[in-house]
């Protein structure tokens, strides 16, 4: 993988929209390398532990547990969230938990186009705060 690519996780329990959402990704977006999907909150727990993704997209209404609840469950979480829903209701809650943006369903390319873009201006600007904090120490 290049220093360009980030890794992203696809979280749903609808099969129609884990295709949907990574043939948008490989189509519109290269850099976004979808390591795996699953589909369900249990089984998205065992993937982000084994493929450590910068990036997931997480429903927030699966079978098993809600994305929060998946969230929770967590031990750590080192990476940006992209909540993906039918129900806008759940949006105030998305923005507690700290995500980075929020979808909803059926996916809109130019809304998937501006989460990406929210994403990529953040992950920019991590880096030279980390930078500029090393710098101040020396």
């Amino acid at each position: 993988m290049s220093l360009d690519t980030t890794k992203c996780l696809i979280i749903d329990d609808d099969p129609f929209i884990l295709e949907l959402l990574q043939d948008k990704l490989d189509q519109h977006f290269p850099e976004m390398k979808v390591l795996t999907t699953a589909s369900s909150g249990r089984e998205g727990i065992e993937k982000i532990a084994i493929h450590t993704p910068e990036l997931v997209f997480l429903d927030v209404e699966m079978s098993d547990m809600t994305g929060f609840e998946m969230l929770a469950q967590l031990p750590d979480i080192y990476f940006q969230v992209i909540f993906i829903t039918s129900y806008s209701h759940y949006a105030i809650r998305a923005i507690r938990f700290n995500a980075l943006d929020y979808l909803l369903k059926p996916i809109d390319l130019g809304e998937l186009n501006k989460a990406i873009k929210r994403f990529k201006d953040q992950t920019r600007r991590k880096p030279q705060k980390a930078n500029m904090a090393l710098a101040m120490q020396k």
